[in-house]
């Protein structure tokens, strides 16, 4: 770790500091050991409050030294905005958190990403749709981004890591995992992946912080995948930030009937891209990620274009007619029992079956067609 690394902590604590008056300070008097150095009078000059520069000019040993501690563990590091280990993509938005917090493989921040996010208490479909894009994604050698929030997020990490690494962007110090039910996820994401912060160890969940998060899920990304979400939802904040940025924006469509598509249905009526499938994704940012694609030893194959395809067998007869008569709505088996006639045992059987090959999800005995 370079020498240097408390200072950076030290203006990065600063109350009343934020990222923004960060970078004007790095441009007006230079590193923050220059920073530091700099008289008290200099520093109001050139903006600072006067609790600001007392925290610069007197800063608690016990607030540093518990970041410098964390920073000493394996696989732990601080990056500044300086550092040449720093993503380069991050560095290119006009407010790039000055320090990141990382837990895991850093090197998996210069791989290819693409952000996936929704509502934090998405439909079974909602469900299914993040997990079928999520792993596609991964199949193809692409890293799924998130905020590892409830729904969506945990949904996306989880899926994505049966098949490769994940990259999870928390809202917390790097130490403060919330929610606290994700804690097992966050240790997988940091043994697998990685996972990274832009708040100092011991930062509880802050609301405003959320938001924050967002503009460095979708800098990190190539572009950014909204599965589902309401007209209110943080997710969308992400998408309109991801605009900000010139990163494309991608909508899963639902039914009219669920509020929770309504978010997803507005974006695609601003410009956004409407994904059917994960094709759809890899079609589009084909240029920026054509060649980042590997070639992977899973039940997928390469089409001509580039990007997964998956392997199925035909259906016919009783598959197929059951797979109509399930709509493309989330149902339970009775419902398609009453649609098509058949007795209970020979649906459910066919249910199985139709999961196994990919064709439904089901989630506490609610089926939803993927295809």
């Amino acid at each position: 770790m370079k020498t240097d690394i408390k200072a950076w902590l030290i203006v990065s604590q600063a109350p009343g500091l934020g990222t923004l008056k960060f970078h004007t300070l790095l441009k007006q008097i230079g590193t923050p050991e220059q920073i530091i150095e700099s008289s008290e009078s200099k520093l109001l000059k050139a903006g600072l409050e006067k609790k600001t520069v007392d925290f610069i000019k007197n800063p608690p040993d016990e607030k540093i030294t518990q970041n410098l501690v964390w920073a000493s563990a394996p696989n732990h590091e601080i990056r500044t905005l300086f550092c040449r280990q720093y993503p380069e993509q991050l560095k290119q938005i006009k407010d790039a958190p000055p320090l990141l917090y990382i837990k895991g493989n850093e090197k998996l921040l210069k791989e290819p990403q693409i952000a996936v996010v929704g509502c934090r208490q998405p439909t079974p479909g909602g469900r299914a749709n993040a997990k079928k894009i999520a792993s596609s994604l991964a199949k193809a050698g692409i890293m799924v981004t998130s905020g590892m929030a409830a729904g969506i997020d945990a949904v996306a990490h989880e899926s994505a890591m049966q098949y490769g690494p994940t990259a999870a962007v928390v809202a917390t110090g790097p130490d403060k995992i919330y929610p606290a039910k994700n804690k097992p996820l966050a240790e997988r994401i940091a043994n697998q992946g990685v996972l990274i912060s832009e708040f100092a160890v011991g930062t509880a969940p802050v609301r405003s912080n959320f938001p924050r998060r967002n503009r460095i899920i979708s800098a990190l990304s190539f572009g950014v995948v909204v599965i589902e979400a309401t007209l209110r939802s943080g997710a969308l904040i992400t998408a309109r930030i991801a605009v900000e940025q010139g990163k494309d924006v991608f909508a899963v469509p639902g039914s009219i009937q669920n509020p929770k598509a309504q978010g997803c249905h507005h974006l695609i009526k601003q410009g956004a891209k409407l994904v059917e499938k994960v094709e759809d994704i890899l079609f589009e940012l084909q240029s920026q990620l054509e060649w980042h694609l590997k070639e992977k030893d899973t039940t997928e194959t390469m089409n001509k274009k580039g990007y997964a395809t998956d392997k199925q067998v035909e259906l016919k007869g009783l598959h197929k007619n059951i797979l109509e008569a399930m709509g493309y709505d989330p149902v339970d088996v009775d419902t398609v029992v009453a649609r098509c006639g058949l007795p209970v045992h020979t649906v459910s059987a066919a249910m199985l079956t139709l999961e196994m090959e990919n064709y439904v999800d089901s989630d506490n005995g609610v089926y939803t067609r993927l295809r």
